[in-house]
């Protein structure tokens, strides 16, 4: 009774264990070989700039209440452009939001200008900036709303 029997096998539980674990990796390993990137699908890397892009024009409007400075907010409304540029109107300076291609924007108005005002904190219109995932597609990924009163909501398709 005492005497020590060597084993022959491993135990079920032993066996599954290791056969999640192998699982596990083999599935890792399929969705690399399938093309998954680590930054995301091209709509993940979209949205994820117009969101970098929400988080500047917001930085920008807080710093125009704050230091009570006048811009005006230039769009595109006749093509997707990659980039949001601000002109502030006491020193003439722009300032400038650059997706590098992650991201286009373009704009439903009728002028290429919106301006914002410190003194009221308003935008003179409000406007809706369309975004897409590149500069030809006519279907946009979702939208960036611009209310007069200065709230600015992103909404993703």
């Amino acid at each position: 009774m005492g005497v020590f029997v060597g084993r022959r096998g491993y135990s079920l539980v032993e066996l599954l264990v290791a056969l999640a674990i192998l699982g596990a990796l083999m599935g890792s390993l399929a969705l690399g070989f399938a093309g998954g990137s680590p930054e995301g699908t091209e709509d993940q890397r979209c949205v994820k700039a117009a969101h970098e892009a929400v988080q500047w024009l917001r930085g920008m409007i807080v710093r125009a209440r704050a230091e009570s400075r006048a811009f005006q907010f230039q769009v595109s409304v006749s093509s997707n452009v990659d980039r949001l540029e601000i002109f502030w109107l006491d020193d003439n300076r722009w300032e400038r939001f650059n997706s590098a291609g992650r991201v286009y924007f373009k704009a439903n108005l009728a002028t290429n200008w919106v301006t914002y005002q410190p003194r009221w904190h308003t935008f003179s219109p409000g406007l809706t900036l369309w975004f897409y995932k590149d500069r030809s597609s006519r279907l946009p990924v979702g939208r960036i709303v611009i209310t007069p009163l200065g709230a600015v909501n992103l909404t993703v398709f």
